[in-house]
């Protein structure tokens, strides 16, 4: 599954390619830390959550989102928000 999140401009495509539910957190970053500016966590339920090692004044978080299974075809397909900055969206694409 990929996750398709969109900042403003900006249109990041994100593979999710683990065949196991976890998190997704996406992050705004300084560019001197990450040359395109957003940093992006993935983990699952058993794991530590990664996060940036930047200041914490200087990252925004601006998506958390779930990728669980679908009952029916039991792939990762389902993405659920948790939250979402004012102007950020998320989809799963496939």
């Amino acid at each position: 599954m990929n996750v398709k999140v969109t900042a403003g401009n900006d249109t990041l495509d994100i593979p999710y390619t683990s065949n196991v539910p976890g998190y997704i957190k996406v992050y705004r970053v300084p560019e001197d830390y990450s040359t395109d500016g957003y940093y992006v966590g993935k983990w699952q339920d058993n794991e530590i959550e990664p996060v940036p090692a930047c200041a914490g004044s200087d990252m925004t978080i601006l998506l958390q989102a779930r990728c669980d299974r679908d009952d029916r075809s039991g792939s990762i397909s389902v993405l659920s928000i948790n939250y979402a900055a004012e102007g950020v969206t998320a989809h799963a694409a496939n």
